[in-house]
This record gives C-alpha cells, structure tokens and sequence, in this order.
C-alpha cells in the first residue's frame, strides 16, 4: 500500500484539546489530511469520515462544531466520539454517532 494519488481528508479531536487540555476544545474537531492508503483503510475501518475535498471537510467541521450533540440532545460524549487508540496526525479520530445509538 503507497500514498493516494488523490489526498483525502477526516476529522480528529481539535489539537487545542490534545496538546493543551483546553476544555473549550474537548468536543471540537478540525480537518486533517489522509495521504496513505494504509491511513484510509484504518480510518474506513473505524467509522471514521472521509471526504475528497478540504472544503467538504472544513463545512463539517463547522457542522460538528455547531451541534456538539448525540443523538438524546445531550453533549457528546468524548469516549463515543473519538478513537483514543487510533490517532491521525497524532490526534485520535472522530468517529461520529451512530443514528439511534445512546451515549
């Protein structure tokens, strides 16, 4: 497996909150890139969102970002919300709610 000839992009936990436990940023996502097909494999795997272009990420950045809920209205909840043992570019990865699912 080598490098996407077309990059790719997903949502991982905001680096604010990883690198230095702003709480303002537990719930909060932000884009980054997906260059391998090894990464894109794991991240399908995962539930993990995957989209063609920067922009299609950055407006469900904002989507996430403006309605930090699960699916009962309450807000989400991190160990739901992200994979800790699976991080791109060192932040752990989004996964979003599943329909029906209860936190």
């Amino acid at each position: 497996m080598g490098r996407l000839t077309q990059q790719r992009w997903t949502l991982v936990q905001h680096s604010a909150y990883v690198a230095k436990q702003d709480a303002t940023f537990q719930h909060q996502v932000e884009q980054v890139s997906i260059t391998t097909e090894a990464d894109l494999g794991r991240v399908l795997n995962l539930g993990g969102l995957v989209f063609e272009s920067y922009m299609a990420a950055e407006d469900a950045v904002d989507e996430v970002n403006n309605n930090p809920t699960g699916p009962d209205g309450q807000p989400a909840d991190p160990i739901l919300a992200f994979h800790d043992s699976y991080k791109q570019s060192g932040l752990p990865l989004y996964i979003p709610p599943k329909e029906g699912a209860v936190p």
